[in-house]
């Protein structure tokens, strides 16, 4: 048997061999796919983000799954701010995974010197991996998510404030961060007292659940957890047992209203902690050393205790000192002496006092006053942390790296809107690469359909007319391309040219670029020319590049380099702030598509990328070396000397080529839709 299978094998030698290459390869591949490593450089999210940092995550632990790391901590982002790469109000901000997919975020500080940011990992493996912060798009708005929801938890009350939820009510929230599969539901009052407090006790005027022997304030066990919301009740939740926090809020009578805080200068780990601390059993004055008074607890509870010389508190855990049946311990309160011996403390006011639910009792020995065991109060028990952390999380952010720069265009017009007004600022003409610098289009112009364009719609200007956008003055010591598809329906009878682009002409020119029939022209702002030669034709589709480099100039059309000449010199610049004109009436009478500026030179193989994604009909600002079953209209239009439609209702019949020859109806009807 085995004689056969070896005669096989070198018999079809060849066959077998190609079988074994082509299994080595898969399985290859499937090895790199899942250990593919994330330090792999990842590919730009959108180009229409000028600006990224890379931020390297660590996990000191086991992979996690729907994890909030914060990925900003204390970060400086003003000089950003300052220099116009970044929204005051950090709208533009945008997180991505090395894979490209936008992680769900929320700003915890949005001071610019000072950062504070969270965001939702889907994946955090043990090897570690990177976040990209990308930023430099003034047209963005806001995409912080609001915290509260099973799917985005917040880490505490305090979060979820800080986050873009207003409304008090009962949230998701997730302590430690970590694989939120363990989130649970609690109250959170978002607005009184600035918000963000988390309910973590309630108590009831006419029950004894949690006096001070009773042992829910210092083990962990809790009480009706399902009870979450604010109504009466007897309530102690597990938040009481584990989250840390800087400030204690107790309500009395009313949940959110007529309270006292006691907010302490180093963060408690926890409620249960806290009434777990011992106090001093003599029964002298003491009190905490906070802020609150003794009158302050009279005042919410509104009742008057005896004052006199042996009044002590507000304390934590203060116990019976005297040893009489009838002395009040407190778990946070005051306590006096009714007998003004200092001897006990047989009056308390707060929280957790003694079993005793009853009016006030007997007088005291002294006749001083009435001795106040404990007057029922509906009560409620709140905490809130100053700064948002987690608790034991092993997965952390470094800071950001160095700024990498984009390959997108700066200005980016694609003249697909087909109505006027319809940018955010109500102009005409509206930048797709983030910079905001949109257009208003002057003189008689129209809007083209798909089937005669390069991509989507695009603009046909007549004589005379041209977009006016915001000055870009380019900086010749630096390189940038400019490019855009044209189509030149006639030449301007003044000068035999067209107008590409032009700058401000109250120097006395205003030429920058303008195209003949057998070279393009370029003119910086001194007025230094520059002269390319190259053939233009009419009613043909172009797609033209220019890079206008330190080391000269190039021209490229339709994705081929086709001539050069020497460079402007690098102390002058070159302002663009109209977009189908050049000096006096050389209009560009024709039609634009896709027009860009980069503040870069292209490379050859990115000018045939983004020509390649022209004649697949693609709107893009970085290219396509191959797309599948796209294909632009230009050739229905290229060489196209008169269209009629025929579509209008009534009237003439437009000459949809721009050419402008207007057809008039004669001796028959116009049919609508026919």
């Amino acid at each position: 048997m085995l004689d056969k299978i070896l005669q096989f094998i070198k018999n079809n030698l060849q066959y077998s061999l190609s079988i074994l290459l082509i299994a080595i390869i898969i399985v290859s591949g499937l090895v790199y796919l899942i250990r593919r490593p994330d330090t792999a450089e990842a590919e730009w999210w959108n180009d229409t983000w000028l600006y990224r940092q890379t931020i390297a995550i660590t996990n000191s632990g086991s992979a996690q799954t729907n994890t909030q790391v914060k990925i900003l901590s204390g970060v400086d982002l003003s000089a950003l701010v300052t220099a116009g790469k970044l929204q005051a109000d950090l709208d533009d901000l945008r997180f991505t995974d090395i894979n490209g997919t936008v992680l769900k975020y929320w700003i915890e500080d949005a001071t610019d010197s000072s950062v504070d940011i969270w965001a939702f990992l889907s994946s955090a493996p043990a090897t570690g991996a990177s976040v990209f912060m990308y930023y430099g798009n003034v047209s963005a708005t806001s995409d912080v998510v609001a915290l509260g929801s099973a799917e985005y938890p917040g880490i505490s009350c305090q979060a979820i404030n800080k986050s873009a939820t207003t409304t008090d009510g009962i949230y998701y929230i997730d302590p430690n961060g970590q694989e939120s599969a363990d989130k649970f539901q609690i109250y959170c009052d978002l607005n009184e007292d600035d918000g963000g407090w988390s309910l973590i006790m309630k108590s009831r005027a006419d029950t004894t659940t949690f006096h001070y022997s009773s042992g829910y304030w210092t083990t962990a066990n809790t009480y009706q957890t399902t009870d979450i919301g604010v109504n009466v009740g007897d309530s102690k939740f597990s938040i009481f047992n584990t989250f840390p926090f800087t400030s204690l809020r107790g309500c009395v009578d009313s949940p959110t209203t007529n309270c006292i805080i006691r907010t302490f200068g180093t963060d408690k780990t926890s409620a249960l902690a806290l009434f777990s601390e011992a106090e001093t059993s003599s029964c002298i004055d003491t009190d905490d050393g906070g802020s609150l008074t003794f009158a302050d607890f009279e005042t919410v509870f509104s009742i008057d205790m005896y004052d006199g010389p042996c009044e002590g508190g507000p304390v934590f855990n203060k116990p019976d000192c005297g040893g009489g049946a009838g002395d009040d311990p407190v778990r946070w309160g005051v306590y006096t002496d009714e007998d003004i011996t200092c001897a006990s403390n047989n009056e308390a006011l707060g929280w957790g006092l003694t079993n005793d639910v009853t009016a006030p009792g007997s007088a005291g020995s002294g006749g001083y006053a009435a001795r106040m065991t404990h007057v029922g109060k509906n009560s409620w028990l709140w905490v809130r942390e100053d700064i948002v952390s987690t608790t034991g999380h092993t997965v952390t952010a470094g800071s950001p790296a160095s700024e990498e720069q984009g390959i997108g265009p700066v200005s980016y017009w694609k003249f697909d809107e087909g109505v006027d007004n319809t940018c955010s600022d109500g102009d005409d003409i509206c930048d797709s690469a983030g910079s905001g610098n949109n257009g208003i289009i002057a003189g008689t112009h129209s809007w083209q359909t798909e089937d005669m364009c390069i991509s989507g719609k695009c603009l046909q200007l007549s004589d005379g007319a041209y977009v006016d956008v915001t000055a870009m003055v380019l900086d010749l010591s630096e390189d940038h391309s400019i490019s855009t598809w044209f189509k030149i329906n006639q030449w301007d009878t003044y000068a035999n040219g067209a107008g590409l682009v032009s700058g401000p002409n109250s120097r006395g020119w205003d030429d920058v670029i303008t195209i003949y029939t057998g070279s393009i022209n370029l003119q910086d702002d001194t007025g230094a020319g520059k002269s390319v030669s190259v053939s233009i034709g009419l009613n043909t589709w172009y797609y033209l590049t220019l890079n206008i480099k330190t080391s000269g100039i190039e021209v490229y059309l339709d994705g081929v380099y086709k001539n050069s000449t020497s460079a402007f010199s690098s102390a002058n610049t070159f302002t663009i702030d109209r977009i189908g004109r050049a000096y006096g009436h050389d209009t560009l009478i024709g039609l634009f598509d896709e027009f860009k500026i980069y503040d870069y030179a292209r490379t050859e193989a990115q000018v045939l990328t983004d020509y390649n994604a022209g004649l697949a009909g693609v709107s893009s600002a970085s290219g396509v070396s191959v797309a599948l079953g796209g294909q632009s209209s230009k050739w229905l239009s290229d060489g196209l000397v008169g269209y009629w439609k025929m579509d209008e209702s009534s009237g003439d019949l437009v000459d949809a080529s721009g050419n402008g020859y207007t057809g008039t109806v004669t001796g028959t009807s116009v049919v609508t839709g026919k």
